[in-house]
């Protein structure tokens, strides 16, 4: 009895975490750069507790199963045991099978929903909160990336944006696949050679400071060292080195 009402408690704090994913996904926190790690450290967070407990419960209850019914001296087989040739009959409530389905059910619909409302904030520049909006062309090219910026100036393996700034960057290849990341600011995108249109992310550059970029898909030989560094900077700094001089 402590047993199945152990379970039922797990099954309740799972179904409760599945609905705050989708609650967080949903939530426009301030805008900071950090507000994607703060979203996706978040999703990853519950994610991994569900899976916690399911491994608790499902390695816990089995164990416990092989401790009570393992076989024993002088044992007889019970009359509904499973026979050759025979459909077994079924074994114990059927009330708790359509409960624990019950529960996956709700589990990955939360975690689905939660998971597709990440992805449309990370692609949808007007969830930012900055004052002003700039967009970067980024095309990765074996072994380097190159950024063009609003005024037409370009740059390349380092990535300059200014402060109080949602930054849109608009990613491509010239040749082969690549995959632009900025770890510390969990983004991540794929550069696709030939898209009609490129793939689009943002984020908001709130803080001065250094962020090393990545390719994160295997692209050639000298993928390794296909590396790059996001350098955000006070709004004068980036207009005398990017924008040509205008404010």
């Amino acid at each position: 009895m402590r047993i199945t009402l152990a379970i039922a408690g797990a099954l309740g704090v799972i179904i409760l975490l599945a609905g705050e994913v989708t609650a967080c996904a949903s939530c426009v926190s301030t805008g900071t750069t950090g507000v994607h790690a703060e979203k996706y450290d978040r999703l990853f967070s519950i994610y991994t507790l569900i899976g916690g407990i399911v491994t608790l419960v499902v390695y816990g209850w089995m164990g416990w199963l092989l401790f009570k019914f393992r076989a024993k001296e002088g044992d007889f087989e019970p009359a509904d045991a499973p026979k050759l040739g025979e459909i077994p009959k079924h074994r114990g409530d059927p009330a708790w099978t359509w409960a624990v389905t019950a529960g996956i059910f709700v589990i990955l619909m939360g975690l689905t929903i939660g998971t597709i409302d990440m992805v449309n904030f990370y692609e949808d520049p007007d969830e930012g909160m900055a004052s002003r909006q700039i967009t970067v062309k980024v095309t990765g090219a074996q072994y380097f990336w190159e950024f063009e910026y609003p005024s037409g100036n370009k740059s390349y393996d380092t990535l300059t944006v200014p402060t109080d700034t949602t930054v849109i960057l608009k990613v491509t290849s010239k040749d082969v696949w690549h995959n632009f990341a900025v770890p510390a600011l969990r983004l991540k995108i794929d550069a696709i050679p030939g898209d009609t249109e490129p793939n689009v992310i943002w984020f908001d550059a709130s803080n001065t400071g250094e962020y090393p970029i990545y390719c994160m898909e295997l692209c050639g030989a000298d993928h390794a060292d296909m590396k790059g560094t996001l350098v955000i900077v006070e709004p004068d700094d980036y207009t005398n080195l990017y924008d040509g001089g205008s404010a």
